[in-house]
């Protein structure tokens, strides 16, 4: 496969630009397929006059986060100095928009519906009557995954 057309400085800027806007932000956030979020981006970046597809700008978005996340981890690991963030200029730029978020935010949802962060106490369907079941979870440390 063909490799694309490199991105210029002043590209990436105005792309990290775009992404920053926190309403831009919060939609890549919050929704999982995304097409529409970086059509958005596309138009955006035409309108400053940057042709770029929203293929192409998912695609850099998505090597810029993965980019920034290695540095992070690795300065946080101690594995990385000052001096050798300083050779991804973007960093701090990428850090403002990231820096605050796990690297993926799962949610859980069962059916359609959110799970509740607290446990509820279940009530009684007919009056008078009880309930004495419990469920005890364990956390799942085999690194398996589970099905429900």
């Amino acid at each position: 496969m063909a490799r694309g057309q490199t991105w210029s400085n002043d590209e990436v800027t105005t792309l990290i630009d775009i992404w920053a806007d926190e309403h831009i932000s919060r939609m890549l956030l919050e929704t999982h397929k995304n097409k529409e979020v970086f059509r958005m981006f596309s138009q955006r970046l035409a309108a400053r006059g940057f042709h770029r597809s929203g293929d192409q700008c998912r695609t850099k978005v998505k090597k810029l986060r993965q980019q920034y996340y290695k540095v992070r981890d690795s300065l946080q690991k101690g594995a990385l100095s000052v001096e050798e963030r300083e050779k991804f200029p973007l960093y701090n730029d990428l850090d403002d928009i990231l820096g605050s978020r796990p690297p993926s935010s799962p949610v859980c949802k069962v059916e359609n519906e959110e799970v509740p962060a607290t446990p509820q106490t279940p009530t009684p369907s007919e009056p008078g009557e009880t309930s004495d079941a419990s469920v005890h979870l364990e956390p799942n440390t085999s690194g398996e995954n589970i099905s429900f």
